[in-house]
């Protein structure tokens, strides 16, 4: 209901990331603001965000993203098979030590 929460409302849940630092004083003049602060902070505490990357889909037609999303996958597995060779070659080496 706060000034805060509205202004902050779409930055907290949903799917951005948010970090929350409450400012309390130890001084008798703020404990109440303080004290609002703190109880601001508890309810915040209790809000959870699943934060997700947005991935644009690049500017080029249906069929050149399926391609271009294949190659991907393709080069990945590629890239996973390259580095268990070079384990493997690594082992040879040290057992030919």
């Amino acid at each position: 209901d706060s000034k805060l929460t509205r202004l902050l409302q779409d930055s907290m849940g949903g799917i951005a990331k948010c970090i929350f630092i409450a400012c309390v004083s130890p001084s008798k003049f703020n404990y109440d603001e303080s004290q609002v602060t703190l109880k601001y902070a508890a309810r915040a505490r209790n809000i959870v965000n699943k934060p997700i990357k947005i991935i644009e889909k690049p500017n080029v037609n249906e069929e050149e993203y399926l391609k271009l999303m294949e190659d991907h996958l393709t080069l990945k597995e590629y890239v996973k098979e390259m580095t268990l060779y070079q384990k493997d070659l690594e082992n040879e080496l040290k057992v030919a030590k």
